[in-house]
């Protein structure tokens, strides 16, 4: 069994920056890790040995919104079980955006239905969540079911129109999956 440490985390997270810095994705990854964590080490250019030592040093306690960070930047570089092991060290497993990053992994990993069920936990906490009904629709697309797909896509528009990220992506999906009904 892998276990993922603080160290390894942060060392992970700060080489698929490189990466990420040429990839697209559907994913947003989130601004870095937290002012305070970044503070501690200021003096350290980020990414270097001694900055990834310092954070190592400072991170004891890494806060969801750094392991959502992390997690984010291992998904956009289609590390999704990695993405999986730091999102299984956030203290609140209900925050909406963990639940959400949660499922697209899963389904990215093959295991569909399991992640459509996080994505249900999530937008049952926050129905707005545009870029999770997104995903959904994806999934219901993996699925065959294009009337579940359309659903989502309605609800995007409902929230934040037609011209959003979230709706163009899903729209363009449905388009191209091949679907009729």
């Amino acid at each position: 069994m892998f276990r993922l440490t603080k160290s390894s985390l942060w060392g992970l997270a700060a080489l698929c920056l490189v990466a990420f810095a040429t990839s697209a994705s559907a994913i947003t990854v989130p601004s870095g890790p937290s002012d305070e964590v970044k503070a501690k080490c200021k003096q350290y250019a980020e990414g270097t040995a001694k900055w990834k030592k310092c954070i190592k040093k400072y991170s004891a306690e890494l806060k969801d919104d750094d392991l959502y960070w992390a997690a984010s930047v291992l998904a956009v570089n289609e590390d999704y079980q990695g993405a999986l092991d730091v999102l299984a060290e956030a203290h609140n497993a209900n925050d909406p955006r963990i639940l959400s990053l949660t499922g697209y992994a899963t389904r990215k990993l093959g295991r569909v239905e399991e992640g459509l069920a996080f994505y249900h936990k999530a937008l049952a906490l926050d129905p707005n969540l545009v870029e999770t009904r997104e995903y959904l629709g994806e999934g219901y697309l993996q699925l065959g079911k294009l009337t579940e797909a359309r659903r989502e896509l309605e609800e995007i528009a409902k929230r934040c129109g037609t011209g959003c990220e979230a709706y163009a992506e899903l729209d363009k999906a449905i388009g191209q999956s091949g679907l009729t009904e």
